[in-house]
């Protein structure tokens, strides 16, 4: 499922699911890389996110703002993502 995908990006439910055996977010980011995965982000709602890819593992916080809802919040996330993907 994860071999040979250019992009895999997941969030708590993932995180939670035990596909990998590992509960840090980081540790599961490399567990995914090693299957294959060329860059894997995995979203952590207030705790920002991980992206791993051949360069490297980064932590990205978020921005500080009320929370009012956060439905649409991981599609939205998808969108900005692969926005600035095509625009390089």
């Amino acid at each position: 499922m994860v071999g040979n995908r250019d992009f895999l990006a997941g969030d708590d439910f993932l995180r939670r699911s035990g596909m990998t055996g590992l509960s840090d977010p980081v540790a599961q980011a490399r567990a995914f890389r090693e299957l294959g995965a060329k860059t894997v982000i995995i979203t952590c709602g207030a705790d920002g996110l991980i992206c791993a890819d051949e360069s490297g593992i980064v932590h990205a916080g978020r921005f500080e703002m009320e929370f009012v809802d956060g439905t649409g919040s991981g599609d939205a996330f998808a969108a900005g993502y692969i926005a600035g993907l095509l625009d390089g």
